[in-house]
């Protein structure tokens, strides 16, 4: 089954090349790199003109009271870095087990041919790896067998049952192309043999063999029958939104759309990044979209499908909402969805441009929309549903995590070189205690950091992953990089 927006397909690229890119066109929480000049450490609310179209939650236990300060009692000063593999590595989303250790997942580049390969790290409470998980406390996984594998992994998931889900994009051996990737492991660090094909399910959304379709997973979640759903991407440029729903062990769920498959297109470019399932088992995807045939301008969006894939016509415009905050790029990153069925979006969105020698540069902030249940923005949240704030040149924040007393806690970075955190309370203002004046911010190195996900200890310490350099003598090489705040 492929829904259309407003009856309008987007067809895929004619021309086909022979030989399959080496690298993934989207990487997890990739955004355009723009070079800004570093202002003054201050938050700025910025005032959108803000319209919607016409009509799974990181949710820890408990929580103490958050200063913003760095954990001196984690590693040495509140920081640790870990070198993967041979060079790059990324941490890209971030899980919290009941014993306090704490699971990293990411990017790592290694191998005969150095290519990108799913990773896993764990640490112990105080920020050491711990040895008694694969190998030293580190896993890479070599999905294929092949010394060419090549993967692009975006999200982890811990299971109520304590095994780790981890899911992106692989290179198919066999159909030679970009496919969902989902691993599960038990909790020592195996695969666990019970789930998909010895651990792991390949998913091709456009099924023909040598299509080049790009089929990434960006986000997964939990339904509360225990069923998997992903969210991501398919096809070539312009791509769509694609979802996807798994039975517990790994095999699609027919029932879902087409055999498994739900695809939504759009008149332009589409990137669904990430996704939520209610209580009533609808599913919530998020993303970014454009409705005038271009990149120039996207807005947040937003797709409500039914328990078995079809639109819900009751949410939005016939399952669909869209919002510009300014006429210009707005990317919606990460979801949470409340105990009162409000949905809450957040991403980068552009805020101001600059001129950057001979050329005009983007500046971008945090931004914030909060909708009602039926996908209408809420009045009551920021201005008239949406908010953006700037802490210095050019930020973004990629991740969103609700506290249990209601607040909101982002993660990205801040001028482009720090990590950075920013508190809001439930109706979008700046918590000015936390940090400064409602920032937190961590640095690893001179160079560019930045946080992609993160997650609330029981004890109510965050932790916030990303990547850093620390090799001053090599700025192309990034390590895992973990902050933790009091």
């Amino acid at each position: 089954m492929k829904n259309s927006y407003k009856s309008r397909s987007v067809r895929m690229l004619g021309a086909v090349a022979a030989i399959l890119p080496l690298l993934l066109t989207a990487a997890c929480n990739q955004t355009a790199d723009v070079p800004v000049s570093q202002s003054t450490s201050a938050l700025l609310l910025s005032q959108p003109t803000s319209t919607a179209r016409p009509s799974a939650t990181k949710t820890p236990s408990t929580q103490a009271a958050l200063t913003g300060k760095l954990d001196n009692s984690f590693d040495v000063d509140g920081r640790t870095t870990t070198d993967v593999g041979s060079t790059n590595d990324e941490a890209r989303d971030v899980v919290v087990q009941p014993d306090g250790k704490i699971v990293v997942m990411g990017e790592t580049w290694t191998g005969p041919y150095n290519r990108p390969r799913f990773a896993l790290t764990r640490y112990k409470p105080n920020g050491k790896l711990d040895q008694s998980f694969g190998d030293g406390g580190m896993i890479i996984e070599n999905i294929s067998g092949s010394e060419y594998d090549t993967g692009n992994p975006c999200a982890l998931l811990l299971q109520p049952d304590g095994k780790l889900l981890i899911a992106g994009t692989t290179l198919d051996p066999v159909l030679h192309q970009w496919v969902f990737a989902l691993l599960r492991y038990n909790a020592d660090g195996t695969l666990d043999a019970k789930f998909g094909d010895r651990g792991k399910t390949l998913t091709p959304i456009d099924q023909k063999q040598y299509s080049q379709s790009e089929d990434e997973i960006h986000s997964i979640a939990l339904a509360p029958d225990g069923k998997i759903v992903a969210a991501g991407i398919t096809g070539r440029y312009p791509h769509n939104f694609a979802a996807t729903r798994y039975n517990k062990d790994g095999s699609l769920d027919e029932t879902f759309g087409n055999e498994g498959r739900v695809i939504t297109a759009f008149p332009s470019d589409a990137n669904a990044r990430a996704v939520a399932v209610q209580p009533d088992g609808k599913v919530v995807v998020a993303g970014y979209a454009s409705l005038e045939g271009g990149k120039e301008h996207q807005d947040y969006t937003m797709v409500r499908y039914n328990i078995d894939g079809s639109l819900d016509e009751a949410f939005g415009d016939q399952g669909i909402v869209m919002t510009d905050f300014a006429n210009k790029q707005d990317w919606a990153y990460s979801m949470v969805l409340r105990p009162d069925g409000k949905i809450v979006l957040a991403g980068p969105v552009e805020i101001d441009a600059r001129l950057c020698g001979a050329y005009i540069c983007s500046v971008f902030g945090y931004g914030f929309a909060q909708y009602n249940t039926d996908g209408s923005l809420d009045d009551d949240f920021g201005d008239s549903g949406t908010i953006s704030y700037k802490y210095g040149g050019s930020d973004g924040n990629y991740d969103l995590l609700r506290l249990p007393d209601g607040k909101l806690l982002a993660a990205g970075h801040v001028s482009n070189n720090d990590f950075g955190l920013a508190l809001l309370n439930e109706d979008g203002t700046p918590v000015k205690s936390f940090g400064t004046k409602g920032w937190a911010t961590a640095s690893f190195g001179p160079y560019t950091d930045r946080a992609n996900a993160i997650a609330m200890q029981p004890d109510g310490k965050i932790v916030a992953v990303g990547s850093g350099v620390v090799d001053k003598k090599d700025i192309l090489n990034d390590d895992f990089a973990i902050a933790r705040f009091k």
